[in-house]
């Protein structure tokens, strides 16, 4: 066997043992943690309330997605873009008088997985409670 021909086998097993190894996979991408806030949590009809909250971690310039539950899953009603500092704020006008669930969901990207704040709780009343 020419000396060619033994180097281009050693050359062929390195490749192909290579290939043949475990590879190691990558650490599992952290998820976005996400909080909400509704101020008021209790409002007359017709009336918007401001949602606000951050997102770690931080991902300025990027947009959130505030959720409404309904009979057929999660709906994005408005979209807001992360501050500096990783908050966001923006309003929610409710279409009637009932009882909502409002979620803000950050978008996966290259490092990190989708995270979504826990439900909170909006209250629509004809007229307010008494003080």
């Amino acid at each position: 066997m020419s000396v060619r021909l033994r180097v281009t086998l050693a050359v062929a097993l390195v490749l192909t043992a290579g290939l043949a190894t475990p590879s190691l996979a990558p650490a599992a991408a952290a998820r976005y943690r996400v909080s909400i806030s509704i101020q008021p949590s209790t409002e007359l009809a017709a009336r918007p309330v401001t949602v606000t909250g951050r997102v770690t971690p931080r991902a300025p310039g990027q947009a959130v997605k505030l959720q409404v539950s309904t009979d057929t899953g999660w709906h994005t009603v408005a979209v807001a873009t992360l501050g500096a500092r990783s908050r966001y704020m923006t309003t929610y006008t409710p279409p009637g008088i009932g009882t909502y669930q409002l979620r803000m969901r950050k978008p996966a990207d290259q490092g990190h997985r989708r995270g979504s704040s826990p439900p909170a709780t909006l209250t629509v009343t004809p007229s307010l409670p008494p003080s």
